[in-house]
C-alpha cells in the first residue's frame, strides 16, 4: 500500500542558480597559439612561472 504525503509538503528539490553546471570556456585559436608561443619561448624550468 503506497504512503500518502500531505499536500503542500513537496519533496521536489529546486537547485540553486550558483550550483548549476557551468558551461565550458571557449578560447580563440589566436589566443591558444599565443600561449603555445610563450611556452616555447621559455627556458627549461621557467614554464611554471
Amino acid at each position: 500500500m503506497p504512503k500518502t504525503t500531505p499536500k503542500g509538503n513537496s519533496t521536489q528539490v529546486t537547485p540553486e542558480a550558483g550550483l548549476e553546471k557551468r558551461t565550458r570556456r571557449k578560447f580563440a585559436v589566436e589566443y591558444k597559439l599565443q600561449i603555445i608561443a610563450a611556452a616555447n619561448a621559455c627556458k627549461r624550468g621557467e614554464l611554471g612561472a
